[in-house]
């Protein structure tokens, strides 16, 4: 329960003002953001690297699709790239795997693809987000990585960061719990008295395990 509202409250890290930071999280508040980040950038990661497999087709193999995710991160970490670029280049490793290069319409719709995908209300966005979450909860909790449910979720290029990132949430989580376990234990006994009673505890509610 604690693991899941960490989460859920980094997804918001975005929007954090002073107002809005738990007290117990307001020592921590510049790191949720940096988090918060990094798991976008694992999220934007995430979704290239799905487009560029079926891009390049049934010929993509691991050697491939760690080139090109070296290869476009860098472009993503340029900031005079545009989408255009990422599509250009996309198509250019893409079509080399394929044995095919792509025609101009081929690369727009690559292009236009991209844009959707990489959109905050995207459906494909907001899964890949999810599936980090849940190996993100998952290293948080034990300490490990589980590949073949990584690979199944599509994300094994994304290995490295997502432990990178569990191991830096699983020391705040151990820190924070050290300090405020107590009145966590107080918070979580009321909302287990309030499931008791048919109460029903949305996300928001369990948000609170945090204030």
């Amino acid at each position: 329960l604690y693991t899941d509202a960490l989460l859920h409250l980094i997804l918001k890290a975005g929007q954090f003002s002073d107002a809005t930071v738990p007290e117990s999280m307001r020592l921590d508040k510049n790191r949720l953001i940096s988090y918060y980040n990094d798991w976008q950038d694992i999220t934007i990661q995430g979704c290239i690297m799905v487009i560029f497999r079926g891009a390049a087709g049934p010929r993509c193999i691991p050697s491939d699709m760690e080139k090109a995710k070296q290869d476009l991160w860098v472009l993503l970490n340029d900031s005079d790239t545009t989408m255009e670029h990422i599509a250009l280049q996309m198509s250019k490793q893409a079509g080399e795997i394929r044995g095919k290069a792509f025609s101009a319409p081929e690369i727009k719709n690559l292009e236009t693809l991209l844009d959707k995908t990489l959109a905050p209300d995207s459906k494909v966005f907001e899964m890949i987000q999810k599936r980090a979450m849940v190996h993100l909860a998952l290293y948080i909790q034990t300490q490990k990585m589980n590949l073949p449910l990584l690979q199944k979720h599509g994300l094994t290029q994304m290995e490295n960061e997502i432990q990178e990132l569990g191991s830096k949430l699983a020391k705040v989580s151990r820190l924070n719990k050290a300090v405020y376990s107590r009145l966590y234990q107080v918070l979580l006994e009321d909302i287990k008295q309030e499931n008791e009673k048919g109460v029903v505890v949305d996300q928001d509610e369990l948000m609170k395990v945090l204030s």
